[in-house]
């Protein structure tokens, strides 16, 4: 007996004896359609997190019930050498170290989440961040670890160059400071882009990846469908493979306020291993950093504020001055003891 499963487009379960033969059982009520949906987004999540490959995830999709009830279960697996492995409160006391690239705040692999309103700061601090990560200079009284950093400027390019020269006068180079330019469409099902610049990080494995924005790297990205917001984070997790932790810049659901959820599927907040929100100025002046969760440190208080000041880098054609903005630590704000 072959079992039970679902057929392909949500058919009735349907019994396949070994001669290939379907027997008919109950239709599927909508409860259980639900429940087959939502578990096939959930299993190819995780085949494709754990690499199957495509004849592995096809021959594994069929959806086992059992023979003498309606109750559904998981996708079964392809057979695979099991990870487990037991450990002892003395085995955790001897594990090494997690890391960190920012420490308390961000470490090696991590999936980081930074949400802002339009014109909220995201795009100002967070290359002020990889600056300092790139010449292992401490950023809001923490330390960092010297890396390179790969900055994807998807959403306005040029602008990006102008506040990295902004950086450059503000702070002297850091040639370990990359913008990866003309990424365009990282969501296709056939992405040059994705496959270009997945290459490249693991050709230059470095400490940091940016993505600025979700929403202009994953072009025609359905933002509320677990489908669509999956696909963000599997690519976001193939370049954590490679070493790097991946900072990704998005926007915060509409009506929420300053909750910390960012827009769309609540997979992505679920993903996250630290989420950081940019609250609106406050009577100090300053934009502060919030945090929504940290796996790093205490997430009460994140001891970043900054205001956003003026650089000037130069002049236009008609002999006006161009600038750029950068992030201007405030001084005095609490840190967190590592």
């Amino acid at each position: 007996m072959r079992g039970i499963r679902a057929a392909e487009g949500l058919q009735p379960i349907r019994r396949y004896d070994d001669g290939g033969n379907v027997i008919e059982l109950h239709p599927l009520t909508d409860d259980q359609r639900h429940e087959i949906e939502a578990r096939a987004v959930i299993a190819e999540h995780e085949a494709k997190a754990r690499g199957y490959a495509a004849g592995e995830w096809e021959a594994s999709r069929a959806t086992v019930a059992s023979p003498h009830q309606n109750s559904l279960r998981s996708p079964v697996a392809s057979p695979r050498s099991s990870k487990l492995k037991r450990l002892t409160p003395a085995d955790c006391a001897a594990s090494e170290a997690r890391g960190y690239v920012v420490k308390g705040l961000i470490a090696p692999r991590d999936l980081v989440l930074m949400v802002a309103k339009p014109g909220g700061g995201k795009s100002t601090l967070a290359p002020s961040i990889c600056y300092a990560i790139a010449q292992g200079r401490p950023v809001f009284g923490r330390r960092t670890k010297p890396g390179t950093v790969h900055y994807v400027p998807a959403e306005d390019g040029h602008g990006m160059k102008q506040r990295v020269h902004a950086l450059k006068r503000t702070h002297g180079d850091a040639p370990g400071f990359n913008l990866i330019e003309g990424v365009s469409d990282l969501l296709a099902a056939v992405s040059p882009d994705r496959d270009a610049l997945l290459q490249i990080v693991r050709a230059d494995t470095p400490a940091l990846v940016v993505i600025d924005t979700i929403a202009a790297a994953f072009v025609g990205l359905e933002e509320n469908t677990s489908q669509d917001m999956s696909r963000v984070i599997d690519f976001a997790r193939k370049l954590t493979e490679t070493g790097a932790a991946v900072l990704l810049l998005h926007h915060p659901a509409k009506g929420i306020g300053s909750d910390g959820t960012a827009r769309g599927h609540g997979s992505l907040d679920g993903a996250a291993d630290v989420s950081l929100l940019l609250e609106p100025p406050g009577d100090d002046g300053a934009i502060h950093v919030r945090m929504g969760k940290n796996r790093n440190g205490p997430a009460y208080d994140s001891g970043m504020g900054f205001t956003i000041k003026s650089v000037r880098i130069g002049t236009d054609e008609d002999d006006d001055a161009i600038f750029a903005p950068v992030a201007a630590e405030v001084e005095g704000m609490s840190v967190p003891s590592a």
